[in-house]
C-alpha cells in the first residue's frame, strides 16, 4: 500500500505538471509553424513574441480549464482498462478530478516564475518550445514513477500506467483543440517560461501546494473506489 501510494502521488503530481504546462503553453505548437515561415526573413524578431499581461493569461487559462473537463471525460471513456480495475468506476473517476490541486499548482507556477506582466505592452521574450518544456519535467517525474512501479504488484502497475495514459491523452486532446482555436495566439503573446528552471519550480511548487496531503487523499479515494 505504501509503495503504491508513493507511486500514485508521483504520477498524479506529474499529471498536474503536464496539465499546468499545457494550459500555459498549448498555443506554442501553432506559433512554431509561424516561426518556420518567419525564419526565411532572417530577422531576430522571428524568435521573439510579446509577454502576456496577467489579464490575458488568466483569460486563456480559464478557457483551457473548461476544456480539461471535456478532454478528461473523452479520454476516460476511451480507456477500457482503468474502468475494469475498479468495482466502482464512477467513484474512481472522481478521484482523478482534483481541480483544487490543479489550480494551486498553476497559481504557484505563475507566481514563482512570473509568467506574465501587469501591463499589456509587455517586453519581447523568446518563444517557448512546448516539447522541450514538457520534456524537462516529464523526464524527472516519470523516472520516479517507474522506479516505484518496479516494487508494485502487477494490478497496481496497471492502474498507475492507466493514469499516465489518460494524462497523455488529455495533453494531446488539449493541444489538438488549441491548434484549431488558440487563445494565446489570438492575443499575440506567450507566457514566460524557461526550460532550465522547470525542475526547481516543480519541486518548489510541490512543497507549496501541499501535494503530499492532497495526493494522500487521492490515494485513499482510489482505495475506497474498490481498487484494493
Amino acid at each position: 500500500m505504501q509503495v503504491f501510494c508513493r507511486s500514485f502521488r508521483n504520477t498524479f503530481l506529474w499529471l498536474n505538471f503536464i496539465f499546468s504546462f499545457v494550459l500555459l503553453t498549448s498555443q506554442i505548437e501553432l506559433s512554431d509553424r509561424k516561426d518556420i515561415i518567419s525564419s526565411s526573413t532572417n530577422t531576430a524578431s522571428a524568435s521573439l513574441i510579446r509577454q502576456c499581461s496577467c489579464t490575458e493569461e488568466s483569460i486563456c487559462i480559464n478557457s483551457f480549464k473548461n476544456q480539461v473537463h471535456d478532454c478528461f471525460n473523452t479520454c476516460w471513456t476511451q480507456d477500457v482498462q482503468i474502468k475494469a480495475l475498479s468495482a466502482n468506476p464512477e467513484h474512481l473517476k472522481k478521484c482523478f478530478t482534483n481541480k483544487t490541486l490543479l489550480d494551486k499548482f498553476i497559481n504557484c507556477l505563475k507566481k514563482t516564475h512570473q509568467t506574465c506582466v501587469s501591463v499589456k505592452n509587455g517586453p519581447q521574450i523568446p518563444r517557448s518550445n512546448l516539447e522541450k518544456l514538457l520534456g524537462a519535467g516529464e523526464k524527472r517525474l516519470k523516472s520516479q514513477v517507474q522506479a516505484f512501479m518496479q516494487e508494485m504488484s502487477l494490478e497496481n502497475q496497471k492502474l498507475v500506467q492507466s493514469a499516465v495514459n489518460i494524462g497523455m491523452c488529455v495533453k494531446g486532446c488539449l493541444i489538438q483543440r488549441d491548434k484549431q482555436d488558440s487563445c494565446f495566439d489570438h492575443s499575440g503573446c506567450h507566457p514566460k517560461l524557461e526550460e532550465q528552471l522547470i525542475g526547481p519550480i516543480i519541486k518548489r511548487c510541490g512543497r507549496k501546494v501541499g501535494w503530499k496531503k492532497d495526493l494522500g487523499e487521492v490515494c485513499d479515494c482510489v482505495t475506497n473506489a474498490g481498487f484494493m
